[in-house]
């Protein structure tokens, strides 16, 4: 209940601060629903080439896009013959040094975005309609050349259940609180088949139980 009100208490804040540019048909119960929506449907990553406030590069972006760069031209190098000058220089070293260079960029990027860059969200209808597996070997990304978003699952995404084959994907690593508050479930805990029923109070008295001993 407690982090249920603090939650509230902060969308109320973001709601008061925005409401002057909302709109007066936007209530407080319009913003809670999309406020909820965001939090359980939306998808976080870093998805373009550049920053959608200041323009800039975005450096994850450019590290996706060096590795296939890095990839071909790494194995270019490789199949090239040494090539020997007059004066003894050995081009072939001076090329694999640049590649070695380039090869390192997506991983150097990389860090530098997990240490700089916020995490963009976005709404992806269809591909969020798949429920949470743990295990799901799934991955959202984004092309922004062709601004296009993709799932890619792997077998452990398909599961069968009676004569259907369900589809799962990972909605990502989570602290127990996001999982209560925003997507009213936590993983490896059962409230189904109970004594007392399956309506929604019980439910979320089970829920909150578990949370509590999971969360001493």
């Amino acid at each position: 209940v407690e982090l249920h009100v603090k939650q509230q208490a902060t969308w109320k804040r973001f709601y008061d601060e925005s409401s002057s540019s909302l709109g007066s048909e936007f209530s407080w119960e319009h913003f809670q629903w999309a406020m909820e929506a965001v939090h359980s449907r939306a998808y976080k990553g870093d998805f373009g080439i550049y920053d959608a406030e200041g323009g800039s590069i975005s450096f994850r972006a450019l590290a996706s896009t060096l590795t296939p760069v890095a990839a071909l031209a790494t194995g270019y190098n490789y199949i090239m013959t040494p090539n020997v000058n007059a004066d003894g220089f050995d081009s072939s070293l001076a090329i694999a040094g640049v590649m070695i260079v380039i090869s390192l960029a997506p991983l150097v990027l990389n860090a530098i975005a997990d240490s700089s860059e916020p995490m963009d969200a976005v709404l992806l209808p269809l591909i969020d309609s798949a429920n949470h597996k743990a295990t799901a070997d799934s991955n959202v990304e984004y092309d922004p050349f062709q601004k296009k978003f993709s799932l890619t699952i792997g077998k452990y995404c398909l599961e069968e259940e009676g004569d259907q084959i369900q589809l799962y994907t990972t909605y990502g690593a989570k602290q127990d609180e996001e999982w209560l508050l925003n997507y009213g479930f936590m993983p490896n805990v059962s409230v189904e088949n109970s004594d007392d029923g399956d309506d929604r109070r019980s439910v979320r008295t089970r829920l909150v139980q578990a949370y509590h001993i999971r969360n001493p």
